[in-house]
């Protein structure tokens, strides 16, 4: 028995369909919004989206101030134009896992591949809030841990 009370889902023996299964079910985002409940159908994203996704928020990168005197060189991450790309590139990111994992969402505009497209149409039709509900859910996956008894991490312990 699960912690959850379900039973586990075993998967042995290269036998990776009962998980491939529960891989492809939606994934519900739901909140409360003016009292009402809602429920949002949303999926997983694929490997190719997490790399897109990445590849986006690794686009800005902090300048790089070179060493002077004793004073050795650093990687400036208050610069505000450092601040303003990255801002950027992660809201373009939001933008492609809510389009990728979002049917309600991209129904309507199917089609879309070019990540600044996809950021123009999806920002127009949200609030900030509600975008990023559905995003941390989609990224999410409804992927929990589940708590290990007597499990020990190595990589801390103290001999």
């Amino acid at each position: 028995m699960a912690s959850n009370g379900k039973e586990a889902v075993v998967i042995s023996n290269g036998n990776l369909g009962a998980l491939q299964a529960l891989v492809d079910a939606p994934v519900w985002c739901r909140f409360r919004l003016d009292g009402q409940d809602i429920q949002v159908e949303c999926h997983r994203v694929s490997q190719a989206v997490d790399e897109q996704v990445r590849a986006l928020r690794r686009l800005a990168q902090p300048p790089y101030t070179k060493p002077t005197g004793t004073t050795p060189g650093y990687y400036d991450e208050s610069n505000a134009a450092y601040l303003i790309a990255r801002d950027k590139n992660d809201k373009i990111a939001r933008s492609v896992v809510i389009y990728a994992g979002c049917p309600a969402v991209s129904a309507s505009k199917p089609g879309l591949v070019v990540a600044e497209t996809i950021h123009d149409y999806v920002r127009g039709l949200l609030t900030d809030t509600v975008l990023d509900m559905l995003a941390m859910t989609i990224q999410a996956g409804g992927l929990e841990l589940v708590d290990r008894a007597n499990f020990t991490l190595t990589g801390t312990s103290e001999s």
